[in-house]
């Protein structure tokens, strides 16, 4: 029944206690009274008694009261005749305690604030009082369900036998009385189980304590369910058009789900005063959020995603209209009565225009952040170790697609993750400030509709990616998934006008492949947009600042092919390292640990910056300079331009002026065969690929046809000093895939017999290789002085004999078919 008390609220009461005695001022009375829970006082004597005595009077001037019972007339006296309430100090309370008088002693708690209470539509109204008993603490255990909690143990795994933990003695006494509430509750029962795991006390937020069990070992043994767990963006996508919420939060809510019988000893954990098993689910088991979520799905299988969410104990119910509410709810709260599960009612709310769910506050606006989580963000204190960051980027990511340039503006922030470089700096000052104030103005994202078409915006550069995908242009969420566009027609606006004809040109290079498979599918339209007013992706994209050149300040596009090098190469590089003092030094300080500052060491090899550390140990470093420099890759492309090849992938001490002393000792020395008289810039790309194909083709100058794609490669890969860029990364934004090291890859124009031609091709570049190097041999470097060899160059014409201390060089006036020979030849 229900009993109306004196603030308006009503109390449940399922007992009632007939012809109770009880004195006051010495006389007696007897009555029926109900038995209710009350914090406050032992007994209330309301209107029921009262009319049961005759009448009543009351004298609130001298605080008495009056009545007749039995013939007699009885006067009862108030406590003191003019009681006040005052707050005193501790050393005052004895001398008042002599006196008599009657004193409280508070211990006060900050509690949060409760949510103001919300009158509901009688309709609502009159349903929640139908269903009170959802919302009482359960009196008996869980019935047996389909979905109990189940223990599976790996096979061959030994019992869990672990000594219980030390308390103090306060702990010690708030254990034996939680154990004992849960016995009178039959939630646990003794136990003889081979399996015991240690208990720990928590404490709550109100100062009270909570006992949880340590099933860190138990975990460990145990197979994972991989039953899927909801994804909140993707339970508020449901949500379109919903105008009235109701949220329910179930009581204890591991404790609603039974533990299989035959795996409840797997379950018994031990305490100073005994050993006891739990027959229901509780907090730490590694797979109970999965068999919550199974159950929780099964019960509400026909409404899920229709009328209701269900992310563990949090159930969201919500409606178009009030009418429709109102049996969305009912057919709720059926479900939850009939499988006996219970709500707390101070955690529930009904009938709402805006609700908070999952740390989000949904609307019929759209979804929102959580102004109390904000608050939060907003008052994090500067980090000062690794732990309070990670926990910082953790809160501030689970609202990233509110946020516009989440990941540039959080970037010095996640660059301080790594291992050994958490140091704290201006520019992570910076980041962290300028994150807590793009929380405090996070917009409202709108709720998609699936039935409608979505707008994506793009645009990219070096420092970051920006995407918006909207509707009726209210945003929706900013770099967005994929799972948005699937199956329905949208728009993508975009800066680069060579997309809108991806549908309609023959496609001819891998990447462009590569490319159109990820749209294969996809119901698109491109529209071009103007990099002015392709604001809001831009923006997203480029951070306000300029543009900055180091390496550490430019966020390179994952999209960079490595280079494939042949284990030839690993074991020389391994091999390297005998004798190298750096490499010795290294390996010695990296034995403890994988990564030491920039330097780690991974299957025998040492890197640094992720570069191959050569070691000075034999002729390694010689043979990589030669490789990247006279190969079909390097194309003799000159000093800088090789020591940049080499440095993307290798590191070592010297390694320029390596390059540099090989280039300088080159035997082929060059001139300006041409100067350009019309088309400076075709005449300039010419005279490269000539000087490409003279180095590749000189022994057969008509297969000069088969190098043409190499040779695009070569230049197009080679690194150019008036960009500082190779024209393959100023035109793509990131850096060319490179070929695998070793024999040339030789390409044709036209069908071959791949395998005789190749062989044939190499073979003629391996004899190419060979004539050079003995050329080399027989150039005496130790004798031609600096000054000499400029003076020489210097004096090189057209047709002109050059004379050195020990060659004479005669530089070829090269035209026809003879154009691919070699330039310069001895005499």
């Amino acid at each position: 029944m229900s009993i109306i008390v004196a603030d308006g609220d009503k109390m449940q009461c399922n007992l009632e206690c007939k012809g109770f005695k009880w004195t006051l001022q010495n006389h007696e009375f007897q009555f029926d009274l109900k038995v209710m829970d009350m914090e406050a006082y032992e007994m209330l004597l309301g209107g029921d008694w009262m009319r049961h005595v005759g009448p009543v009077l009351l004298d609130f001037e001298n605080l008495t009261l009056s009545l007749r019972m039995n013939g007699k007339k009885l006067k009862f006296q108030g406590v003191g005749k003019k009681a006040t309430v005052s707050v005193i100090v501790g050393q005052e309370l004895e001398p008042e305690m002599q006196k008599g008088e009657l004193c409280f002693i508070t211990q006060p708690y900050l509690l949060p604030a409760k949510h103001q209470s919300v009158i509901l539509p009688k309709p609502l109204h009159n349903l929640v009082e139908q269903y009170q008993d959802l919302f009482q603490e359960p009196k008996e255990l869980p019935p047996p369900r389909n979905h109990d909690h189940g223990i599976p143990i790996k096979e061959g795994s030994d019992p869990v036998n672990l000594r219980p933990h030390r308390y103090s003695h306060a702990q010690t006494e708030e254990i034996e009385k939680i154990v004992e509430e849960l016995l009178n509750t039959s939630i646990i029962r003794p136990s003889s189980s081979p399996f015991s795991s240690p208990a720990l006390l928590v404490k709550k937020k109100d100062g009270t304590w909570r006992m949880c069990i340590d099933n860190r070992k138990l975990n460990s043994i145990t197979i994972k369910n991989k039953y899927p767990i909801p994804i909140v963006d993707d339970l508020f996508d449901e949500l379109k058009g919903a105008q009235i919420f109701s949220k329910i939060n179930l009581r204890s809510g591991y404790h609603q789900i039974r533990v299989k019988e035959e795996d409840i000893y797997k379950k018994a954990f031990r305490i100073h005063c005994g050993h006891f098993e739990f027959k229901v689910m509780s907090f730490g088991l590694t797979n109970a959020l999965a068999s919550f979520q199974n159950l929780m799905n099964d019960v509400f299988k026909d409404e899920l995603r229709k009328s209701v969410l269900v992310f563990f104990d949090d159930i969201l119910v919500y409606s178009r209209s009030l009418i429709e509410h109102i049996q969305h709810l009912e057919k709720v709260f059926i479900k939850l009565r009939e499988h006996k599960l219970y709500a707390k009612m101070s955690k529930c709310g009904f009938g709402m225009e805006q609700v908070e769910y999952l740390g989000h506050i949904i609307s019929k606006d759209g979804v929102a952040t959580d102004p109390s989580k904000i608050e939060v963000m907003v008052n994090w204190p500067r980090p000062r170790t690794l732990k309070e960051l990670r926990g910082f980027l953790g809160l501030t990511g689970y609202y990233r697609k509110f946020i516009k340039s989440y990941g540039t503006i959080s970037k010095p922030l996640t660059g301080q993750l790594k291992k050994n470089g958490f140091i704290w700096n201006e520019s992570a000052e910076r980041a962290f400030e300028k994150l807590k104030r793009a929380m405090t103005s996070a917009p409202i994202l709108a709720l998609p509709d699936f039935t409608k078409s979505f707008t994506l915006e793009t645009d990219a550069c070096d420092i970051g990616v920006g995407a918006v995908l909207s509707q009726e242009g209210r945003p929706i969420a900013y770099l967005s998934k994929r799972h948005y566009l699937q199956g329905n027609p949208f728009i993508i606006k975009t800066d680069h006008p060579s997309l809108k004809h991806l549908l309609e040109q023959k496609l001819n290079h891998h990447l462009q492949h590569k490319a159109l498979t990820k749209f294969i599918g996809l119901d698109y339209t491109i529209q071009y947009k103007k990099g002015k007013h392709n604001l809001v992706p831009d923006i997203l994209s480029r951070t306000m600042q300029p543009c900055l050149k180091s390496e550490n300040d430019i966020t390179k596009l994952n999209t960079i092919s490595r280079t494939q090098i042949q284990p030839y190469w690993e074991e020389k590089v391994k091999g390297s390292y005998e004798g190298d003092s750096m490499a010795h030094r290294m390996l010695t300080e990296l034995k403890e640990e994988i990564h030491l500052g920039d330097w780690s060491y991974q299957e025998g090899l040492l890197k640094k910056k992720n570069k191959w550390y050569v070691g000075s140990h034999g002729t390694v470093r010689q043979k990589i300079v030669t490789e990247f420099h006279s190969s079909t890759i390097g194309g003799h492309s000159g000093m800088q331009a090789t020591y940049q090849r080499i440095k993307r992938h290798f590191y070592w001490q010297g390694l320029k002026k390596k390059v540099c002393d090989f280039e300088q000792g080159t035997t082929l020395a060059y001139s300006t065969a041409y100067h350009p008289q019309t088309d400076r810039q075709t005449e300039r790309v010419n005279q490269c690929l000539e000087s490409y194909l003279r180095c590749m083709t000189s022994e057969n100058p008509k297969q000069w046809c088969r190098w043409l794609s190499l040779a695009e490669y070569w230049y197009n890969t080679s690194y150019h000093t008036s960009l500082q860029y190779t024209p393959f990364e100023a035109l793509y934004g990131y850096q060319p895939p490179h070929m695998e090291l070793g024999d040339p890859p030789i390409t044709s124009t036209e069908p071959l017999d791949l395998g005789g031609a190749i062989r044939d091709l190499q073979g003629g570049a391996r004899s190419y290789s060979r004539q050079e190097d003995s050329e080399t041999r027989k150039r005496n470097r130790e004798s031609k002085s600096r000054f000499f060899g400029r003076t020489c160059l210097n004096q090189m014409r057209r047709g002109r004999i050059c004379h050195s201390s020990r060659t004479l060089i005669r530089n070829l006036i090269l035209v026809g078919k003879n154009q691919l020979r070699r330039r310069h030849c001895c005499v």
